[in-house]
């Protein structure tokens, strides 16, 4: 399979201003992974998109370099950092990465 059909899709779905058929794309796994790696607003697509496809590995991993992307371009106090903080979504796909533990990050020492 060339995957120009699946990539046909993601890129009607990102041309697509309706909420509604972005949310059923999000349901499926295959798209919601080519939408994520591509969409201007990742806290937007989290609303859409159910809490259990975060847990799929590949989405996960695509949510949290997306969380990083905004993270580094737009700082830790920016709106939409903020909103991924407060996204279910975002936590289980983080919960969800093997690296994520709390031995794992680095915790800054109390000054």
């Amino acid at each position: 399979m060339c995957g120009y059909c699946t990539e046909q899709m993601a890129f009607s779905l990102l041309a697509s201003s309706s909420s509604e058929r972005i949310g059923n794309a999000l349901k499926k796994p295959l798209m919601a992974i080519g939408y994520l790696q591509d969409c201007s607003d990742i806290p937007f697509a989290m609303e859409l998109m159910p809490e259990k496809l975060a847990e799929d590995g590949q989405a996960a991993g695509v949510l949290s370099c997306r969380g990083l992307e905004i993270l580094v371009s737009q700082g830790f106090d920016s709106g939409a950092y903020q909103a991924l903080l407060a996204s279910s979504v975002y936590r289980t796909a983080l919960d969800s990465q093997s690296w994520a533990t709390e031995e794992n990050l680095y915790v800054l020492p109390d000054c």
